[in-house]
């Protein structure tokens, strides 16, 4: 996948929990020659087992990544850190 550097890129992920969660949260992490950097780690709501869900999250590579490429990790935790979704995506920056 190819992002644009300094430009926002929406990315959502559809997940279909296996248990029921009174909250979850959305966790978004970059890895690379950089090293592991945490983006965010939002609300993400509550869920209830067998319905699907939609969580968005908008990422803004930083200019000077142009040129390189890092893993961008998404994933959904409910109660006691159950990972109910998880996708991780190798992305280039290009300028």
């Amino acid at each position: 996948m190819t992002l644009p550097a300094g430009r926002p890129s929406e990315f959502a992920l559809d997940f279909r929990p296996a248990r029921s969660h009174g909250a979850t949260q959305l966790h978004v992490r970059a890895r690379g020659a950089f090293g592991e950097v945490a983006l965010t780690r939002d609300a993400a709501g509550a869920v209830e087992a067998g319905r699907t869900y939609t969580v968005r999250q908008r990422v803004t590579p930083r200019e000077d990544l142009a040129g390189s490429g890092f893993a961008l990790r998404l994933h959904v935790t409910g109660d006691e850190d159950t990972v109910e979704a998880c996708v991780e995506l190798d992305v280039r920056v290009v300028g």
